[in-house]
């Protein structure tokens, strides 16, 4: 890892709570800037396919094609990959788009760290099944074999806590990749350990 050079081309980005509603240029892979060594949190990615990327506040964000996944970290892009589906897209994607979402999960196996973040509440999850004519009990079991087979599935009410879970879970694979590389890392922000502290169990009995 190299230092980047304030003013520069490469200069970090700034946090997305900071956009102020407008999406930021997106960046070319080859145009990526050189991880920071002494940053204090990763640069997430978003896909440049986001409509409505999630608002970080604690990191600073940069958009580009990711080859799988809708979220990840520079330095980490081949580490780590989070694709996000809103109850309707996920819903979607368990029946018409089915064999596309499978190929999706499939290709997210090549990942160390992967997660499926899912953005919506338990009432708007039984609401579009109603709606769409679903079993409840067939959409819990494929959701269970997702689990199983292919990666975590990560649920949160709105987009805010989305985008505070998908920046802990970045923050902690970030610091695992640094420490491996003999690269010191800062302890932990509280915002990060805030994501370990909710655990994944209650978010899950709340939002199904």
């Amino acid at each position: 890892m190299r230092r980047v050079a304030e003013g520069s081309a490469h200069a970090p980005a700034v946090p997305a709570a900071a956009w102020g509603g407008v999406l930021p240029a997106a960046v070319e892979e080859k145009d990526l800037p050189a991880v920071d060594p002494s940053a204090p949190c990763p640069v997430m990615l978003t896909d440049t396919r986001e409509q409505a990327p999630l608002p970080f506040e604690h990191c600073p964000t940069l958009r580009t094609t990711l080859q799988t996944g809708d979220y990840s970290a520079l330095g980490l892009q081949g580490v780590l990959a989070v694709e996000r589906k809103s109850i309707p897209d996920l819903l979607r994607s368990l029946s018409q788009e089915r064999g596309r979402f499978m190929r999706e999960l499939e290709r997210m196996r090549g990942y160390r760290t992967r997660a499926l973040l899912v953005v919506g509440t338990g009432a708007e999850m039984q609401e579009v099944i109603r709606k769409r004519g679903m079993q409840l009990a067939a959409v819990k079991g494929s959701l269970a074999s997702i689990e199983a087979m292919y990666c975590p599935i990560l649920y949160a009410a709105t987009p805010e806590e989305a985008a505070a879970r998908v920046e802990g879970l970045s923050w902690y694979v970030w610091r695992d990749v640094r420490r491996r590389a003999g690269v010191r890392t800062p302890n932990a922000p509280e915002w990060a350990r805030e994501y370990v502290l909710r655990g994944m169990p209650a978010i899950k009995t709340r939002c199904m």
